[in-house]
């Protein structure tokens, strides 16, 4: 961001701007001790666009899945657009607030909506909706190009939650001088096309000063005159959409839209960042019924003064070579988080069993495990990690775990990423076949083949953890993620067992996050596979342990989805007392 940005933008308290540079790296600090938990900044969208697959399962303005205000017996019919027929709501409230921004998709669906390969791009719609949201407010001409505060409430205070205006939006960086993608040219000329089919009914709202509009009025008082400075100007928010948009995430982290967030740009990238995003979609009793979705940017430890506020913009379960290589390619800079340009040290070193939950900055990229490690059977190793990792097992109960152990030792986090075949091109190629075989068998309905295809994948992976040496753990991402798919496989399949395979799955799963994400564990992908654990124990009747594990995802998910939220809200009702 510019240095500027606080000339056109409010902060919450608990933020502090700083430039370290002149005109360029601006950066989000604490001004004020910050809980874990809290909520820091909460965004609204200048615009928002569904992706076209959820477009018929979700409100186009608030993203609720559920019909509101209906007689109908049918609560989870929607209202469809009768003009496109291409747009989808909860109610005719939503449907009246979102049609300033929906008027020339309605108008320009074959472009926008419906094209001939029976996709839309929500890029396209995203700059056509933006484009307008930036001019208009409630269908008419916004004199207001600032920031400001909104929804102010006794859970949520005024001074939280903002609305950015125009100004910050152009303020935001762009991505750099380099082409853009085919996509991405092809989603701006799309755009022009529609925002320029309809340029008179629009400059008659965005100028009503002039009266009877024609495409010979006067060109320098006129929004919408030239189709090649239009194309330019949606070039420009392209490319800050590029480097400052995000992906809005339902409770199940996948992502259903696109947003523009320009607030929530403030804050840099870590690969251990200290904050996480999270969106608050608009529900019955949600504060913002009826309206777009919030990012919530949370403290996801505690802060102290002083300290920079960071989130991820990339996957964190993963190695350092592919983060670097996506934040380059996808954002164009590299990485000097502490997580990626630290010093490491000697692999491995014994350490007091006592100071496994060490929240110490040089701890937070080791990895602590049993002296004895190496005898215990993948098993045990996990049952040990799931029972160790558990921030509500106390010290003593860790020690008498361990059987008179009295020493860890420690590993750098990368090793549980180094690539096992990266030089063995036989075993590359005879796991590409077995997963090709199970994606085969699972698109022609044969779960029993596909089942069979991810087991022999497992068992390949996990034989090559055991022959890797000394300074292997029994743990590899690609182990992880082949287990990923034979869990969701398993569980689709059911059956008594079926559900103990996919429980034994699931406890690897969860072990490996819990060291994956040993210096952020209040991730939600970790919170959503212990909940999954949990119902897998529950399945299994193991009752203590199920009660436990949901116990350890609610702590989770409470902050990183909400306590309001509907993971959280499912959970409540599955633990007793």
């Amino acid at each position: 961001m510019g240095d500027d940005i606080q000339d056109c933008c409010v902060l919450p308290e608990a933020i502090e701007a700083r430039t370290l540079e002149i005109d360029s790296d601006r950066r989000a600090y604490s001004r004020r001790f910050i809980h874990s938990g809290e909520v820091i900044i909460r965004n609204l969208p200048t615009a928002h666009a569904l992706l076209d697959e959820h477009q018929r399962e979700r409100c186009s303005r608030c993203l609720s899945t559920t019909r509101r205000q209906s007689n109908s017996n049918d609560k989870n019919s929607l209202l469809r657009c009768g003009g496109c027929k291409q747009a989808w709501y909860c109610s005719r409230e939503c449907q009246r607030l979102d049609f300033s921004l929906h008027k020339v998709e309605c108008k320009e669906a074959p472009i926008l909506l419906s094209l001939n390969d029976g996709h839309g791009s929500s890029n396209s719609k995203l700059l056509v909706r933006n484009f307008l949201a930036l001019r208009l407010k409630n269908g008419k001409v916004n004199n207001n190009n600032c920031c400001q505060y909104c929804y102010g409430n006794d859970l949520r205070p005024r001074d939280v939650t903002i609305q950015c205006g125009k100004n910050h939006f152009e303020k935001l960086i762009q991505y750099g001088n380099g082409p853009l993608e085919d996509q991405e040219t092809i989603d701006i000329r799309r755009a022009a096309q529609a925002l320029w089919n309809q340029r008179k009914v629009l400059n008659k709202i965005l100028m009503p000063e002039i009266d009877n509009y024609d495409d010979d009025a006067d060109t320098e008082t006129v929004v919408i005159n030239d189709r090649s400075e239009l194309e330019d100007q949606l070039e420009r928010d392209m490319r800050r959409f590029r480097v400052n948009n995000f992906g809005v995430t339902d409770s199940l982290v996948r992502v259903i839209g696109g947003a523009v967030y320009p607030l929530g740009a403030l804050l840099n990238h870590s690969c251990s960042p200290n904050c996480l995003v999270r969106y608050d979609l608009s529900s019955e009793s949600s504060s913002q019924c009826h309206e777009p979705p919030v990012m919530e940017l949370i403290a996801a430890q505690d802060i102290p003064i002083g300290e920079e506020l960071t989130h991820s913009y990339i996957e964190l379960v993963s190695s350092k070579k592919s983060r670097i290589s996506n934040l380059k390619q996808m954002y164009g800079f590299d990485c000097f988080c502490p997580r990626c340009c630290r010093k490491k040290k000697a692999n491995s070193d014994r350490t007091s069993l006592k100071d496994i939950g060490s929240n110490h900055k040089n701890d937070d990229f080791k990895i602590r495990l049993p002296n004895n490690y190496g005898s215990l059977s993948p098993t045990k190793l996990t049952r040990w990690i799931l029972h160790n990792y558990n921030p509500a097992i106390s010290n003593a109960t860790m020690t008498n775990s361990t059987k008179g152990t009295s020493y860890l030792t420690s590993f750098d986090q990368d090793i549980i990423f180094k690539s096992l075949n990266e030089n063995d091109p036989a075993i590359i190629e005879a796991i590409k076949v077995k997963q090709q075989q199970a994606k085969f068998f699972m698109m022609n309905g044969d779960l029993e083949d596909e089942l069979s295809s991810l087991k022999e994948v497992v068992q390949i992976l996990k034989q090559l953890t055991s022959a890797s040496g000394e300074d292997q753990l029994p743990l590899s991402l690609e182990l992880y993620q082949a287990r990923c798919d034979r869990l969701g496989s398993l569980i689709v399949a059911g059956g008594q067992d079926n559900t103990k395979e996919a429980l034994i799955e699931c406890e690897h799963i969860v072990s490996f996050l819990c060291l994956a994400l040993k210096h952020f564990p209040n991730h939600s992908l970790l919170g959503l596979q212990l909940f999954t654990l949990g119902d897998l124990y529950d399945s299994n009747r193991k009752s203590d342990e199920a009660q436990k594990t949901y116990v350890w995802a609610r702590k989770n998910l409470q902050i990183s989805q909400g306590r309001e939220s509907e993971m959280v809200m499912l959970l409540n009702e599955k633990i007793v007392g």
